[in-house]
């Protein structure tokens, strides 16, 4: 008996990036635009409270005893929009609907003035 692929063919599915990706990207970037000093790690979380899945953003300085600090929160479904950003720097919530809501409360938090005393912070602790 010849075994059949019942799954049907697969190459024509749309794979778009996912918010964890994008999380991935911007913890690469510190790294280097704060010349090594500090690093960030996304870290997936059992079952977010308000969604199948949930990763967070923590920022790391290893110079002083890898003092390490979750910053962002993301929950959401099997499909990535809607999704909710917790941002714990700022005491803020964001409920975005699509990508590009997502990726501007990524960049507001991100640059936002409290974040970056907080990089400052840990970078002058760091070179004490």
């Amino acid at each position: 008996m010849n075994k059949k692929n019942m799954w049907g063919d697969f190459k024509d599915l749309r794979i778009t990036p996912t918010p964890r990706k994008y999380l991935q990207e911007q913890a690469d970037e510190v790294y280097k635009a704060t010349n090594y000093i500090l690093r960030a790690e996304v870290r997936s979380i059992r079952g977010g409270a308000l969604r199948e899945l949930a990763y967070s953003l923590y920022i790391v300085a290893s110079k002083i005893n890898n003092y390490t600090k979750e910053i962002i929160m993301i929950q959401h479904d099997l499909a990535p929009y809607p999704l909710i950003v917790s941002d714990y720097v700022n005491d803020k919530e964001y409920q975005c609907a699509d990508e590009s809501n997502f990726l501007e409360s990524l960049e507001t938090i991100l640059s936002s003035t409290t974040m970056r005393k907080l990089i400052e912070r840990l970078i002058t602790h760091s070179q004490t």
